[in-house]
């Protein structure tokens, strides 16, 4: 992650960028949130077990760590 100005109007303000390895992360976890979204609200939990599910969280839960991980060291 770098520090980058974002304007010559607004020098006063920074602009993080976070690396590819996280802006793949962040797409990763907003797709896979999306499927899980979209799994639960065609099948019900009721009728359909999802074994897989805390599997997922996880996975979410990983790249969510690395990322603010990466933010964490340049704030």
């Amino acid at each position: 992650m770098k520090i980058v100005d974002i304007s010559v109007p607004q020098q006063e303000k920074i602009k993080l960028e976070i690396s590819h390895e996280s802006h793949t992360r962040l797409i990763r976890a907003m797709e896979v949130a999306g499927y899980i979204y979209e799994h639960i609200s065609k099948h019900s939990c009721e009728h359909e077990p999802m074994p897989w599910l805390p599997e997922f969280i996880d996975y979410l839960r990983e790249d969510i760590t690395c990322i603010f991980n990466e933010i964490d060291k340049y704030s």
